[in-house]
Order: C-alpha cells, then sequence, then structure tokens
C-alpha cells in the first residue's frame, strides 16, 4: 500500500510549511475552475502532476504533467521521484510559469482589463 508514502492532510492552516516538506502535489480534480493549490504548489517550486480535465491543462501547461487515469498518474509520478533532476527542472519552470501568468498583480490587471472591455461595449 501507500500508506507508508503519502499523507492524506485534509484541511491545513499552514500551507507554507506543508509545501515546504512536499516533494510533489497531486491535483485529481478532474473539472476544477482554477486549482489554486496547484498555483500555490507552483509558486512553492513544488512539482506538480494534474488531471487533464478542468483548467489543470491552463495552469500547468505542459501535457508531461497531466494524466487521464491513475496508471498515468502513477507512472508521471513515478518519473518525477526517480529523476532528481527532472524534478529540479519542473519545480523550477513552474515556479517560473506561476510568477509569470499567475500572481496577484497579473490576475487583477486580467480583471480589471474584462471589466473595462465589457462597459465600452455598453
Amino acid at each position: 500500500g501507500i500508506e507508508d508514502s503519502v499523507t492524506f492532510r485534509g484541511h491545513v492552516e499552514d500551507v507554507d510549511a506543508v509545501l515546504a516538506s512536499a516533494a510533489a502535489l497531486l491535483a485529481p480534480g478532474s473539472q476544477e475552475g482554477f486549482g489554486l493549490a496547484v498555483v500555490e504548489a507552483m509558486a512553492a517550486g513544488v512539482p506538480v502532476v494534474a488531471h487533464k480535465g478542468g483548467a489543470h491543462s491552463e495552469t500547468v501547461g505542459r501535457d508531461d504533467l497531466l494524466y487521464r487515469d491513475l496508471p498515468d498518474a502513477a507512472d508521471k509520478l513515478r518519473d518525477l521521484a526517480n529523476d532528481e533532476q527532472r524534478r529540479t527542472d519542473t519545480a523550477l519552470w513552474l515556479r517560473d510559469r506561476q510568477q509569470s501568468l499567475f500572481t496577484i498583480e497579473q490576475q487583477c490587471a486580467a480583471t480589471v482589463e474584462l471589466y473595462q472591455r465589457l462597459l465600452s461595449r455598453s
């Protein structure tokens, strides 16, 4: 079993501390609109393997980190676990992606731009 290797945390108050000790994040939500946990992991430099459904493909941005079914997820996690350089490179790439696309400032600017476009149509 996996019980000696995986921790199911439930609700967590100190997300930064948990992410600092994480080797990877598995995001199983197949219909998630915006995966805050995924973006938080990316910001913390934690490799992410996410379900191909929902907004994960836009957030994660790489097919090699997206899975369709559980055997595929296991393969992707195993690949990261067995290759330290790949894990490091993936973590850095995801952190750079988060910092360029998913900062609070970027999200606020995009929201303002959307409202301005909508208001200009009225």
